[in-house]
């Protein structure tokens, strides 16, 4: 689901950005701390530091 939007929109993932979590480890929404490489953004498939914002609990 986040890979559609962000190759609809082809947007750069920014710092404090918050993203909606697919999977099943219970967050449901990280916010961006840090792109790595040093880059100013991160885009699709690239790595980042986050934080979980919202979770689940199992």
């Amino acid at each position: 689901m986040l890979f559609a939007i962000l190759q609809q929109q082809r947007s750069i993932i920014q710092m404090r950005t918050i993203l909606k979590v697919v999977d099943n480890l219970g967050a449901t929404k990280v916010m961006c701390i840090q792109a790595l490489k040093g880059k100013k953004g991160a885009r699709f498939g690239d790595t980042i530091v986050a934080s979980v914002e919202e979770a689940h609990p199992n």
